[in-house]
């Protein structure tokens, strides 16, 4: 059983019809119905009947897809989460440094320092004009400005 046979066989469920859920995951109709089979084949059950009114879910298959939706929606909320985690674990602080001015030398050491002791964190550097760097600090494009005094507003 694979993922994939469970959402061919959940669209299945909403719709209750081969070809509409064909189209719906962009693939053929025998591709689905493929997949049905060797779903049903793995579980040892039929999940469908079909009738003179069209497709219906067996008992066994209205269990079925109680449990897939449930293990789907547990699935989708511990991907979330772990995304979550990725992304906390990994930032950058950007700073912003006003060009042409002597105070690059200065900090540029302890800045590195700085990033190393920093778990997770990353820095990155713009060199800008003023105006380049009062916007982007308005606009939170930059965490921090390094500047000279009164150069920047904040």
């Amino acid at each position: 059983m694979n993922f994939q046979q469970l959402e061919y066989f959940l669209s299945l469920c909403q719709n209750m019809n081969y070809s509409e859920t064909a189209r719906r995951l962009y693939v053929s109709q025998p591709t689905v119905s493929k997949q049905i089979a060797a779903l049903e084949s793995e579980l040892n059950m039929k999940l469908f009947k079909r009738s003179s009114n069209g497709l219906a879910l067996t008992a066994e298959g209205q269990i079925m897809q109680n449990a897939f939706e449930h293990a789907i929606h547990i699935i989708n909320a511990a991907k979330e989460d772990a995304l979550h985690l990725s992304v906390q674990k990994s930032r950058t602080i950007h700073f912003g440094i006003l060009e042409g001015a002597d105070i690059v030398s200065p900090i540029m050491g302890s800045l590195a320092e700085l990033e190393k002791q920093i778990e997770n964190t990353n820095f990155s550097f713009d060199f800008l004009n003023h105006g380049t760097l009062n916007h982007k600090l308005e606009y939170n494009e930059i965490d921090l400005a390094v500047t000279l005094l009164e150069e920047v507003l904040a």
